[in-house]
């Protein structure tokens, strides 16, 4: 019996005060008109109104119902809104009308159609969304990289839904040229074959992250930037999120700072050539050829493998740069340098001593061999011919090898042999032994 009443109870509800109790919990405002002929015009009757309509409109259900939007001066029931030129439209289902702000909160509102002789309109409080929707386009639009939203589906071509203001003052496009558009008909790649990587990378990790790319301005001038773009979902649809920051001024500086290191590298090369070498012959200077003897002297006590050293002195120098010029001589201390160095292992050291004077350093070469490489070197010296005249000149050379002396009596006892080599008519060497220091 009592589950009977209650059924009854519950059948007794009729299908209007069922819709009114549905209408009144739900949160967006509703209200429901039905089409009158006022004097053969259109005019739309409240019939219907929920609790959130009232509360929004500021009047209640018993204000609202019967009266007309038209003939009772309701068109202005939500100021920036014309509720008449809104409810005539005839669309199964209207487009949304711009947000409107009442008091601090913003509405979005739809119009549905139900018959030829009704329609429903709907208020939906989007203040939040609206808020997030503004932020999301004012962080959108001020960002410094090109910001883009593309459609996505794998095996097309995304179609932008969205591009920020950097984008477009970059590429010289309004939103209204690239809108609608393909991302491959947006000529923005200057290497064809980034847009093949782009389209495999996104398929198949669907996310890029700082691909480098180089792509174009309004101008005509390369850009170089850094692509990182994502599949975001909204509403069950997938888009493509992309970003290009703009490096080329990095990469600008990075050129820039690669061609002063490269500079610097240079300078350093000559600096540390012009430290040790001669200017005229290119061989090691004086004091370069006595830092490389010091340490050789080092190895040789250390691990005690022979080391000899030759002082040569072209013959007659003298007389050539008082017949020739110092010109002629410089061209001939040059062209005897090269032929010194022709005659050498790359291990041994070659500097210029003094004027015309070279000094010799023969690693790992007792006397006996030294004395080879001196008649070698005679002999080449000997031969060559200096200049258009077919000058000859021969060359002086004193030879000793190391007995655990000091660096300035091995370099005296070369001095002593040259001379003595001089003294005994030139164009020759004599080699020594110092007795044993060691």
């Amino acid at each position: 019996m009592e589950f009977n009443a209650g059924q009854e109870e519950v059948t007794g509800l009729t299908g209007e005060i069922i819709l009114e109790k549905m209408l009144d919990v739900v949160e967006c405002a509703v209200a429901c008109y039905q089409m009158v002929l006022r004097e053969e015009q259109r005019d739309y009757q409240f019939v219907a109104v929920n609790h959130t309509f009232e509360s929004l409109s500021g009047h209640d259900r018993s204000q609202l119902l019967g009266r007309c939007l038209g003939r009772d001066h309701l068109s202005g029931l939500f100021p920036g809104l014309d509720l008449a030129a809104w409810l005539s439209q005839s669309d199964e289902v209207s487009p949304p009308t711009p947000l409107l702000l009442i008091g601090n909160s913003c509405y979005q509102s739809f119009l549905h159609k139900l018959d030829k002789d009704h329609l429903v309109s709907v208020f939906y409080d989007v203040t939040a969304m609206h808020s997030y929707q503004q932020k999301f386009e004012l962080v959108f639009n001020s960002a410094n990289a090109l910001q883009s939203i593309t459609t996505y589906k794998e095996d097309e071509d995304g179609i932008y839904v969205d591009v920020n203001e950097k984008l477009c003052s970059t590429i010289g496009l309004s939103r209204e040229e690239i809108i609608g558009r393909s991302w491959l008909d947006i000529n923005l790649f200057a290497n064809s074959d980034d847009k093949h990587l782009i389209k495999l990378l996104i398929a198949r990790d669907k996310r890029i992250d700082n691909l480098e790319l180089i792509t174009y301005n309004r101008q005509g001038e390369k850009i170089h930037g850094l692509l990182t773009s994502e599949i975001i979902a909204i509403n069950n649809q997938q888009f493509a999120f992309s970003m290009v920051h703009d490096i080329t001024e990095f990469r600008r500086i990075e050129k820039e700072l690669a061609e002063k290191n490269q500079q610097l590298e240079e300078l350093n090369q000559l600096l540390s050539r012009q430290a040790t070498r001669d200017d005229l012959t290119g061989l090691y200077n004086r004091r370069h050829i006595f830092a490389i003897l010091n340490k050789e002297i080092i190895r040789s006590k250390r691990y005690g493998y022979p080391l000899s050293l030759m002082m040569l002195d072209l013959d007659k120098f003298k007389a050539v740069n008082d017949n020739y010029g110092h010109q002629f001589g410089d061209f001939m201390l040059q062209k005897t340098a090269r032929i010194l160095l022709s005659n050498i292992r790359e291990t041994d050291r070659l500097g210029r001593y003094g004027g015309e004077e070279f000094l010799l350093i023969l690693t790992h070469t007792d006397l006996q061999a030294a004395e080879v490489v001196a008649q070698r070197i005679i002999n080449a010296v000997a031969q060559a011919s200096f200049g258009e005249d077919q000058i000859k000149i021969t060359i002086s050379i004193g030879v000793c090898d190391y007995q655990g002396e000091s660096r300035d009596k091995f370099v005296q006892c070369a001095d002593d042999l040259l001379y003595q080599a001089k003294k005994a008519g030139r164009n020759r060497f004599v080699a020594k032994s110092l007795p044993s220091q060691k």
